[in-house]
């Protein structure tokens, strides 16, 4: 099994009410299971810390590897007015967003529908966890985004221009290079168009093969086949 690091992931949110902070401790002990090391302010502040200084430093944290902000209507209503708690720390996170070379560090999490983003986050992607239908998907693209592990990625690997591509005017070349990778790949993912495209690439192959014909005065025949197949 692949070794991954573990993430640390601070939780900024609002407390706005009894029921919207237990949603904020359920998220984040669901995260706790999935190997996510999550700092939130119910686990490590103590009676005598200051809870600003808790903030400030959770967000400079050289070990926090993300920041979660949970977005309601107050938490955005604070942050936009720079209020309380939250006003601090939306102070501290947009000079981070805006600052940093890493600018998908911190997300917004929506835990109340139709709930507007901060102002320094608007127009940026988030996650919508507001939905319980879409709870289950939205979230888990919250831990691939916690562990860096996308569900789509751009290949690693980067292919060779297909023969139609950098064949010369005196080459035989057969234009089936695409056709033969995707019916390829469709056969290997096992994709219900593998069969139609496997016929594509025959159908083609089939349209090509008259480029290996000999004409009717080859007297070597062998010589001049062998000719061909060295130009593909």
């Amino acid at each position: 099994m692949q070794q991954v690091d573990v993430p640390k992931i601070f939780v900024s949110y609002s407390w706005s009410s009894p029921e919207h902070e237990e949603w904020v401790l359920e998220l984040a002990e669901n995260l706790m299971k999935d190997g996510i090391d999550i700092a939130l302010d119910k686990w490590e502040l103590r009676e005598g810390d200051d809870p600003i200084f808790f903030m400030e430093s959770m967000v400079n944290d050289p070990t926090i590897t993300k920041i979660i902000m949970i977005i309601d209507g107050k938490y955005t209503d604070r942050a936009n007015q720079r209020h309380g708690g939250v006003g601090t720390e939306s102070t501290i996170l947009s000079q981070e967003l805006y600052s940093k070379r890493d600018k998908n560090k911190i997300v917004a999490v929506i835990a109340e529908p139709d709930a507007p983003k901060p102002i320094f986050y608007a127009g940026r992607l988030h996650v919508d966890l507001s939905d319980s239908e879409r709870y289950a998907e939205e979230y888990e693209k919250l831990v691939r985004w916690a562990y860096d592990k996308y569900k789509y990625e751009k290949p690693k690997l980067l292919g060779s221009a297909p023969s139609f591509i950098v064949a010369e005017d005196n080459q035989v070349a057969l234009f089936t290079n695409t056709q033969y990778r995707m019916a390829i790949d469709a056969l290997e993912k096992g994709r219900s168009n593998a069969s139609s495209l496997v016929k594509q690439y025959l159908d083609k192959l089939y349209l090509e093969l008259p480029k290996f014909s000999l004409l009717d005065d080859d007297s070597n025949v062998e010589e001049a086949f062998k000719q061909k197949l060295e130009r593909v």
